[in-house]
């Protein structure tokens, strides 16, 4: 070979293929890939495909042509072996530096690491596929682990499509998460792996929050409860406890929980409480706060609060009752003795008795419903229930509620943090159970709108 050829040879290892990742056994297809685009760059890619043109063996007759031909052949063997070798680490090196041409030390290479790479897929398709999520460790904790798997098959060469890795990590969330999973599945398409991330932390952090709040709460109701019973029963009959009980328990937190629904769904429609804040203006003025002998002259927040109790009963069933006698319902034989739970919750949202249920408009109870009350004389709002066995705490709620709310709207200004929430991302989601909470707590900025000296 002439000098100035090796020259050229050795200035192109030293210079370009030099900033190649050298191949140590791992990693061999992204390695292949990378060799092959520098070759190409070099016009030498040639030399290792399959159909290179055959150059007969060297004869004494060879014509001049057929000369020049075989030496260019040697020459871009030549520096196409040598890249390649330049490419390895020293061991892999060591170990094929013998090999003849640039085909033969690529396909010895091929041969080798392409059936380990292979292996070495499987194995790892193996453990994303067998991998199996419990409730014992953080459900975070395991989708990371199984994100690192995923990277791993990535580096490896196995590209998956990102809807079936998104289907898996969902298949996978224990029984526990079936409901949560029921959910999922149904916007599986819609979601890819950083939303199903975030909506999987955001859920684990509510549930650990829930855990925690139902153990703080329960010990907090019960320390309430047994003081007021020590309270009662040194200055009152033993039967008026099980009045206090029911007071009590009942309303813990309805009336808070009813007051965070009114909130939320002011806050997804913020032109109602500018209407809300001038009738308080109007009322009130800005010099004290609300009392409940205000209550009265402030029909718009009595009309929230309805609504309110219409769209989002504290209470789905009410306490269950039984049929005294014999009875015929639109058709329905009901036997004595059957048990009778009322569904206000979907009594609120019959569309027969609501116009646009699923809309929040406290003007409906300012124009078409104004004498409706929620006191049992209509049918449609029960929230207390209605007849003997109505709420025996209905108007200390009412009153809490009313009050609460106003106050709320009269002492402060409500925003949403200003960074990372707009009005659509308030969620409407519903805990269901006795009780109908937000599933995440509402979170909002308060800012004074009254003179400081009265807060």
């Amino acid at each position: 070979m002439e000098e100035s050829t090796v020259a050229q040879s050795i200035q192109v290892m030293n210079q370009d293929l030099i900033r190649l990742e050298r191949f140590d056994g791992e990693n061999f297809t992204r390695w292949q890939e990378k060799v092959k685009f520098f070759l190409t760059a070099f016009h030498l890619a040639h030399i290792l495909a399959d159909d290179l043109e055959t150059i007969p063996e060297e004869k004494a007759d060879d014509s001049k042509e057929l000369k020049e031909k075989r030496k260019k052949r040697k020459e871009e063997d030549y520096l196409c072996r040598g890249h390649i070798l330049n490419a390895l680490g020293h061991t892999v090196y060591n170990a094929y530096r013998n090999i003849g041409t640039a085909k033969e030390l690529w396909t010895a290479l091929d041969n080798k690491y392409r059936i380990e790479e292979a292996s070495n897929q499987k194995f790892l398709i193996g453990n994303f596929m067998d991998y199996k999520m419990s409730d014992s460790k953080s459900i975070m904790t395991q989708v990371h682990e199984l994100l690192n798997v995923i990277s791993d098959l990535k580096v490896a060469g196995v590209n998956l499509d990102e809807s079936f890795l998104v289907g898996v990590i969902i298949s996978k969330l224990p029984s526990s998460w079936n409901g949560y999973k029921k959910k999922l599945k149904h916007d599986e398409k819609k979601h890819t792996l950083e939303s199903i991330q975030r909506h999987l932390r955001i859920e684990e952090d509510s549930r650990i929050r829930e855990s925690k709040d139902e153990q703080t709460d329960f010990m907090s109701k019960a320390n309430v409860v047994e003081e007021t019973k020590k309270f009662l029963s040194s200055n009152f009959d033993m039967k008026d406890l099980g009045v206090a009980d029911d007071l009590i328990a009942g309303g813990m937190d309805t009336s808070a929980t009813t007051v965070e629904w009114a909130m939320s769904e002011l806050m997804k429609q913020p032109h109602l409480i500018e209407k809300a804040t001038k009738e308080l203006d109007r009322v009130i003025g800005r010099e004290r706060w609300v009392e409940v002998k205000d209550i009265q002259q402030l029909p718009y927040i009595d009309a929230t609060m309805k609504e309110t109790i219409r769209k989002h009963p504290v209470t789905i069933l009410l306490p269950p009752h039984l049929a005294q006698e014999d009875c015929n319902i639109v058709g329905y034989h009901i036997c004595k003795g059957t048990r009778v739970f009322i569904n206000s919750w979907s009594i609120g949202r019959d569309a027969s008795f609501w116009d646009e249920p699923e809309e929040f408009r406290p003007e409906r109870f300012l124009q078409g419903k104004v004498d409706m009350d929620v006191k049992g004389q209509n049918f449609e709002l029960l929230l207390f229930g209605s007849g003997k066995r109505m709420c025996r705490g209905y108007s200390l709620g009412l009153k809490m509620i009313r009050s609460s709310l106003a106050n709320m709207l009269h002492g402060f200004h409500w925003k949403l943090p200003k960074d990372h929430m707009k009005v659509e991302d308030i969620s409407m989601e519903e805990v269901y159970g006795l009780t109908t909470p937000r599933k995440y707590p509402l979170v909002a900025v308060m800012e004074p709108r009254l003179p400081l000296h009265l807060y």
